[in-house]
């Protein structure tokens, strides 16, 4: 498994890019928790995200459980995502994350949309 987090600045937005590959287990969010405590501005201001899961493969069943406890700690870091995938299911499971997490999540399968759609969400046009 490979997560890599950068910050991504364009057109005077700020947004995290997060970009996972592999196979997701449990311990793979004990490490992505770890590097957003150590992210600089730390939650101080809720961040609008890009999650790549293109090269994503699949989840470990447990990994599932640590989605859900993940997702409830993390929320207050974040205002909306917008997940660029290639697979069913991880459009259906951006359906699920919107309802625990409470806020806008969105799916597509081109990069373009994602970047149209994450500055939709900057400017407040869900």
């Amino acid at each position: 498994m490979t997560i890599v987090i950068s910050e991504i600045q364009q057109q005077q937005l700020t947004f995290l890019h997060i970009k996972v590959e592999g196979w997701l287990r449990a311990r793979d969010y004990v490490a992505v928790g770890d590097l957003l405590n150590h992210w600089p501005y730390r939650c101080n201001q809720p961040a609008l995200a890009i999650v790549d899961c293109r090269g994503l493969t699949g989840w470990h069943w447990r990994a599932l459980y640590y989605d859900l406890i993940f997702s409830l700690r993390y929320r207050h870091c974040f205002a909306g995502f917008v997940v660029l995938g290639n697979r069913r299911w991880q459009h259906w499971g951006c359906g699920v994350s919107a309802m625990i997490m409470g806020m806008p999540i969105h799916y597509c399968n081109s990069a373009a949309k994602a970047y149209r759609l994450i500055h939709s969400l900057a400017s407040g046009r869900d």
